[in-house]
């Protein structure tokens, strides 16, 4: 367990990161730069002031509004803010401070955006993808948690997979499952997790996607034609499997082993 110093610190940290995750999640989409220009408000286009730029505080002091036209401001700002300072801090109880933290930091931050991204534009976009692939790979002979040959399992396996079951939807019902921006993501979540985790994360992210497409059907909210935005339930399945995947597996191979050895 890092100090609490340590850990307010990590807080900080993931808060400002989360502030700067909120400018990709606006301007990635519009194919805007991440970098310049500087804020502005939604409403009336003004600068937005370093003091009124503040991760949450500015929020709550100025009440979710514009402090120049009192446009609203969504809550999901301060959210994606707090949800990276905590995972930030629960990544560095685990893991402490060190390379592995700040890998799985910008893995945890990538996954936020993604989610977020793709729940507003069902997009999932390349420049947060890729060059996270490529950091798993590069990443990877250091790495605690998979070897370079598990990173390239796992991203094999993360592409071929969703691939192959949006072909197989995509010839049976005449429409798209999914996007080839989730193969890309699973891939991604592939170099970082390993072959097993990736797949516990496609088929906990299919389940609980078919458990929201079910529930629409139900409520008459939607059809087997809805489209879904498939990536916030791949970023959910694989922030769990980043911090239970190895448990769920190793519980798994367990009692697959003692299967085969009754010969059940």
């Amino acid at each position: 367990m890092p100090p609490p110093a340590i850990l307010a610190f990590v807080a900080v940290l993931g808060l400002l990161i989360g502030s700067f995750l909120n400018v990709c999640i606006h301007r990635l989409p519009r194919r805007e730069s991440i970098v310049h220009p500087r804020s502005r408000c939604p409403g009336c286009g003004a600068l937005i002031c370093w003091y009124d730029n503040v991760p949450v505080l500015s929020y709550v002091f100025l009440r979710g509004r514009c402090r120049g036209c009192g446009t609203h401001i969504s809550w999901i700002y301060p959210a994606v803010e707090v949800a990276n300072a905590a995972a930030y801090v629960a990544l560095a109880v685990r893991y402490g401070t060190g390379f592995t933290f700040v890998l799985m930091a910008a893995f945890a931050s990538s996954l936020i955006a993604l989610i977020i991204i793709d729940a507003r534009h069902q997009i999932l976009p390349d420049l947060i993808t890729l060059p996270l692939l490529a950091l798993g790979f590069a990443s990877s002979p250091w790495s605690p948690e998979v070897s370079l040959t598990q990173a390239l399992a796992g991203a094999a396996l993360g592409a071929a997979a969703p691939a192959a079951l949006l072909l197989l939807w995509k010839w049976s019902f005449g429409i798209d499952g999914m996007g080839w921006g989730d193969v890309k993501m699973l891939a991604m979540v592939g170099s970082f997790l390993g072959p097993a985790r990736a797949l516990l994360t496609l088929l906990s992210g299919a389940c609980l996607g078919a458990v929201v497409g079910v529930s629409l059907m139900l409520m008459r909210r939607g059809t087997l034609r809805t489209p879904l935005p498939f990536g916030v339930f791949l970023g959910i399945a694989a922030a769990a499997a980043l911090w239970w995947g190895n448990d769920v597996v190793g519980w798994y191979a367990v009692r697959l082993k003692a299967a085969w050895g009754t010969g059940a």
